[in-house]
């Protein structure tokens, strides 16, 4: 079994699975009157030391947006992994971990710092994908990533 939220990143420069790239899970927003997460049998928060590891290299890892802090939201992350070798991460919350109808949730891939190792010269230092659940939740929600130096695409996977 996989995590119920599963990511793919393809560098579609090389026309390859992108190895490597950390990515990181957040709640951004639960609708009232819904359980949080922890609750609901969510992953353990990670700590101090592994959430500096996973965003080291990026200052803004894991801030608020404009948006976002306008509407008083801060983001709570989850999980933080990296892509294996065929560009996958399936790891990042337990399996049968319960879901928040209605909630929106954000994915961010370290993207400046996979191209970086590569020796490419890239214009995204990082690329953010908020998204938002379905009520009730799907048992399972994938997001592929597209990945150019200078584009990106991305869209509900299966």
């Amino acid at each position: 079994m996989t995590s119920p939220i599963t990511c793919h990143v393809l560098d579609s420069s090389a026309g390859l699975p992108a190895p490597g790239v950390r990515v990181q899970l957040f709640l951004l927003d639960v609708p009232a009157g819904s359980a949080s997460l922890s609750s609901a049998g969510g992953a353990q928060a990670a700590s101090t030391a592994e959430i500096q590891a996973a965003t080291a290299g990026s200052s803004s890892a894991g801030a608020a947006s404009a948006g976002e802090r306008e509407a008083g939201v801060q983001p709570r992350l989850l999980a933080h992994g990296e892509t294996n070798d065929d560009g996958r991460c399936t790891t990042l919350l337990e399996p049968g971990t319960a879901l928040i109808g209605g909630a929106t949730y954000r994915m961010r891939f370290e993207t400046g710092a996979y191209f970086r190792a590569k020796g490419v010269d890239a214009f995204y230092p990082y690329v953010e994908i908020p998204f938002t659940l379905s009520e009730p939740p799907a048992k399972h929600y994938h997001i592929p990533l597209l990945l150019a130096p200078f584009s990106y695409t991305t869209y509900r996977g299966s």
